[in-house]
């Protein structure tokens, strides 16, 4: 029997990028400065890298799949802060171990495939989506994972949105800058 190998960072940690989407902490005064005011999400964002590092790089795909999906909710269940409500907590809880089970019962393309596109919903419902408008919120949320990173990555450059053709070439190598370097490592 053949198995069934995701080598590499898997897309969905290449291409997420809501610890830098989440609203900024509410600014203090100049004495402390803004140096230490994305230290928690850069400490999510190490503690996942590292995380998936151990349990999806060069490792047979199985419970280590289902263990990192699980740590990528709960992650975000930390940034998102205390603006959960119980109720909405134990939906997040109850959705993440459901489209999981496939994935710990056997890694086939069909059983990522639905870890994939339930994770997708539940980080939707994390970030607050209604029920009517969670089927296009989810249609949405990887293209708008990719447009987020080249946004991001301009940002940290400095770059200022120019409308000539030089600037949309600039724009499509920015776009697609993380997801190749990501790729080649």
């Amino acid at each position: 029997m053949k198995t069934y190998l995701i080598r590499g960072v898997p897309k969905a940690v290449q291409q997420d990028g809501w610890w830098l989407n989440a609203p900024p902490p509410a600014r203090r005064g100049p004495q402390d400065g803004a140096a230490g005011a994305h230290m928690p999400h850069l400490a999510a964002l190490a503690a996942l890298l590292a995380l998936g590092d151990a349990l999806v790089w060069q490792v047979m795909p199985g419970l280590s799949l289902a263990v990192f999906g699980a740590a990528l909710v709960l992650a975000a269940m930390c940034m998102t802060g205390p603006r959960l409500t119980p109720q909405r907590q134990g939906q997040v809880l109850a959705s993440t171990v459901l489209v999981l089970c496939p994935l710990i019962e056997l890694v086939q393309p069909l059983s990522v495939l639905i870890a994939a596109v339930g994770l997708s919903g539940v980080l939707c419902i994390l970030a607050g989506v209604t029920p009517e408008g969670l089927s296009r919120a989810m249609l949405r949320l990887w293209p708008r994972g990719m447009e987020q990173t080249a946004q991001d990555a301009r940002h940290a450059l400095g770059g200022r949105r120019r409308l000539d053709l030089g600037a949309r070439v600039q724009e499509a190598i920015m776009r697609w800058l993380m997801p190749v370097l990501l790729g080649l490592v």
